[in-house]
């Protein structure tokens, strides 16, 4: 896996880290892999009832971000590892959906990154171009042996509101920062400083929290709302 992780580079997600994962009996059952959300309101897109696991140990995964945007959209790397791997495809240009959302394609996916890679997860964005993350891990047998489910629930709780991406800690490749920091300077409100970048995002991404809260007490819930990969890696 090392390659791998020395190109995108890798995350570290610790032991009691919570995943969310939503459950439709409806939907076909799959073996090769399983996708849990950072954030529980996120999972609530994808089933009829929301799993919490937490993990039993630490678990380190690639990190398969190509870069973020300035309002903290996050691009996958899917795509262009895709094409890596699977050359004679690459005039297609899939989306990253394209290939999570096509079972033999992203089983075909995983298999190679466990096979080439010894790798067995990564995290990404949900979609290319969503600030919500995901994490992939290969094999759901042996996904589920690493974490402990909590607890089965509907979709009116409001316990989990806490986004798990706190937690992990996520060291990028150098190209993963000269990628954001040129989008973010394109897309920045004109007249901003490249030195004042960050610190006007952190402006906008305070007063968007202060917006959509109904009261106080709901601004601790808006900050997990809103919080992303721009705002966790502080660029």
């Amino acid at each position: 896996m090392s390659n791998l992780l020395n190109i995108f580079g890798y995350c570290i997600i610790p032991k009691n880290t919570l995943f969310f994962h939503g459950v439709n009996e409806n939907k076909e059952k799959i073996e090769d892999y399983i996708f849990f959300g950072t954030k529980y309101r996120t999972a609530l897109f994808y089933g009829d009832d929301i799993q919490i696991w937490k993990s039993k140990s630490e678990i380190q995964v690639p990190f398969l971000i190509e870069y973020v945007n300035w309002r903290a959209k996050a691009i996958s790397s899917i795509p262009a590892l895709y094409d890596a791997i699977f050359p004679e495809e690459s005039h297609i240009k899939y989306h990253d959906l394209d290939i999570k959302q096509n079972p033999e394609r992203v089983s075909k996916f995983i298999t190679a990154l466990y096979t080439n890679y010894n790798t067995t997860g990564f995290l990404t964005s949900e979609e290319s171009g969503a600030m919500e993350l995901e994490i992939c891990l290969f094999s759901k047998k042996e996904a589920l042996s690493k974490l402990t489910l909590i607890e089965t629930s509907d979709k009116k709780n409001d316990k989990y509101y806490k986004d798990s991406l706190r937690k992990i800690k996520i060291f990028p490749c150098e190209k993963f920062f000269t990628e954001s920091n040129q989008k973010i300077k394109e897309e920045a409100p004109f007249g901003t400083e490249e030195e004042g970048f960050y610190k006007n995002y952190l402006k906008f991404h305070s007063n968007r929290i202060k917006s959509e809260a109904d009261d106080f007490n709901d601004i601790a819930r808006q900050k997990e709302y809103w919080y992303n990969l721009r705002i966790h890696l502080k660029i």
